[in-house]
């Protein structure tokens, strides 16, 4: 395993948590077959935390009108796409296998994807 894998985190109200699992499954680069990464396999209270928090946040995010819970999250979502360029491009070629150029490529479509979507959440 290489010396960058790390153990992954799970995500429940908004908050990522350590598993108390003892098992993890390996995320692995496609083009080198190096363990980067290992995902949890969350134990089943985890899970019925994870699934009770979506449901209890699901009656308030269905009733907001999309303009309303686009605009936020659009423009937050496109900050963090531009600080974190080079991250997410490292972790794109990592796991997809691609050149640094391409990954970076691809990042880049997507936050010029994202700067006009508020535009598309007005008009809906």
């Amino acid at each position: 395993m290489s010396e960058q894998a790390k153990k992954l985190k799970y995500c429940v109200n908004g908050e990522w948590l350590t598993s108390e699992t003892k098992t993890y499954m390996n995320c692995y680069n496609p083009s080198t077959g190096e363990v980067i990464a290992q995902a949890p396999q969350c134990t089943a209270e985890e899970v019925e935390s994870v699934v009770a928090s979506a449901k209890a946040a699901y009656p308030g995010w269905s009733n907001t009108p999309v303009v309303k819970a686009c605009s936020g999250v659009v423009s937050n979502f496109k900050t963090l796409l531009e600080k974190h360029l080079d991250e997410l491009t490292e972790i794109l070629a990592r796991e997809m296998g691609k050149a640094w150029e391409e990954a970076k490529g691809d990042v880049s479509e997507k936050l010029l994807k994202w700067s006009n979507l508020p535009v598309v959440c007005l008009i809906s």
